[in-house]
């Protein structure tokens, strides 16, 4: 009994010894992985500054231009005590419009880069807004199946939700090729899944594997989501062949939810 009972004591202590080499490898990848995740969070920073300052000019600041030519025409007109009625109301006209417009593009940068409803109302809002525009802009057809009701996550929680659902939906668009997405939210008793799928050309399977082993090789904006899940001691996953890819968080929560479900087919806008 007593060899027994020793045998027992040393193989437990063998896998505490296993385990914990394995910790302390985790570790010395992770601590070796930092300073290149460090480094390519902030070059997706400088990306992202870099294509806000480029939206503004292109966008915003082309109409702003034409509003302040129009503007100097109108004060012209002014100026001339023979100006045509007509032709000042055509002018005030045309600046009224590109005032509009600038309010409308602003708007739209403002919600894409921090939808207003993600505040509000939550996830479940803001993500019914963000699926129903994409799919309008990008004619991809969007199957959506998300809880019933507005339930609400801890504010960090709804925010990775969020950039995870527009980093998915953006390489969908870019480099799948695939006509569908499908996007699926569950929640059980600790954990809430995220989970997004396409049908199209899939990802190679050394890159693959090299994201789940060192999160690379995927380009930063998915590298970047990879790093925020993992901040919420959450995993992100990702499978991919010749049929889709699929990419699933799974986020850890702090109180139990129960929830029924809906589904919406959410198509792109007739031309």
């Amino acid at each position: 009994m007593m060899a027994l009972n020793i045998a027992e004591r040393k193989g437990a202590e063998g896998l505490q010894r296993r385990r914990l080499k394995d910790l302390r490898e985790q570790v010395h990848e992770r601590a070796l992985a930092l300073p290149q995740v460090t480094g390519r969070l902030l070059r997706a920073q400088d990306h992202e500054r870099r294509r806000i300052a480029r939206e503004l000019h292109d966008s915003v600041g082309q109409y702003l231009l034409a509003l302040k030519m129009d503007l100097e025409r109108l004060a012209g007109l002014e100026s001339c005590p023979n100006s045509l009625e007509e032709a000042k109301q055509e002018c005030l006209s045309g600046c009224l419009y590109l005032a509009n417009v600038c309010l409308k593009e602003t708007r739209t940068l403002s919600h894409l880069l921090h939808p207003p409803l993600l505040d509000e109302t939550g996830f479940m809002s803001a993500a019914r807004w963000y699926i129903v525009g994409f799919a309008k802009r990008s004619g991809i057809h969007v199957n959506c199946i998300l809880p019933e009701g507005e339930p609400r996550f801890p504010e960090c929680v709804e925010l990775v939700l969020l950039r995870t659902l527009q980093e998915s939906l953006t390489n969908i668009y870019r480099h799948s090729g695939s006509k569908t997405a499908d996007i699926r939210l569950s929640i059980n008793s600790d954990h809430v899944i995220l989970r997004i799928c396409d049908r199209g050309r899939g990802i190679d399977a050394h890159i693959v594997k090299q994201f789940q082993e060192h999160g690379m090789g995927v380009g930063i904006g998915l590298a970047g989501i990879r790093e925020r899940v993992i901040e919420l001691h959450g995993r992100l996953n990702l499978r991919s062949d010749v049929h889709g890819t699929a990419i699933t968080a799974r986020i850890p929560l702090a109180r139990r939810s129960k929830l029924s479900y809906q589904s919406d087919l959410i198509r792109p806008a007739a031309a």
